[in-house]
């Protein structure tokens, strides 16, 4: 009898082991970072945030980046950069609405300063004067 109950306790141990290593197993994948996917990021010191889509642990798709003065940019990401059409709007009052690429403003756009709109082509952030 002494036997058996030996075995059960030795039995209630691995088993308790078992449980324990599923359950650490569990709590690494569902803790460990994201490299992609939808998320929430705060980088230098809250100085940045972003939230939107993630690809490879960079920002990619659509998001949403808000830097601590005041100033956001909604739209499109690829690689880390704005990419695609988006808005970006200053604390200062002035924003642009329009495609960008490798980020900065280049093709369509839209810029607003002082009550006045300013429509046109730009290439990389700087509007092309239209040739008549």
């Amino acid at each position: 009898m002494q036997q058996v109950k030996l075995f059960f306790s030795k039995g209630s141990n691995i088993m308790l082991s078992i449980l324990l290593l599923i359950v650490f197993v569990c709590l690494v994948i569902t803790l460990k970072p994201r490299d992609s996917g939808v998320q929430s990021i705060n980088l230098d010191r809250d100085r940045l945030q972003y939230r939107g889509a993630v690809e490879k642990g960079r920002f990619s798709g659509d998001g949403k980046l808000m830097l601590k003065n005041g100033d956001y940019y909604t739209g499109q990401f690829k690689n880390g950069r704005f990419e695609g059409a988006g808005q970006f709007i200053s604390h200062e009052g002035w924003q642009y609405k329009g495609q960008f690429k490798a980020g900065a403003p280049y093709g369509k756009g839209e810029l607003k300063k002082n009550h006045v709109t300013y429509k046109g082509d730009l290439v990389n952030g700087k509007y092309q004067e239209s040739k008549n």
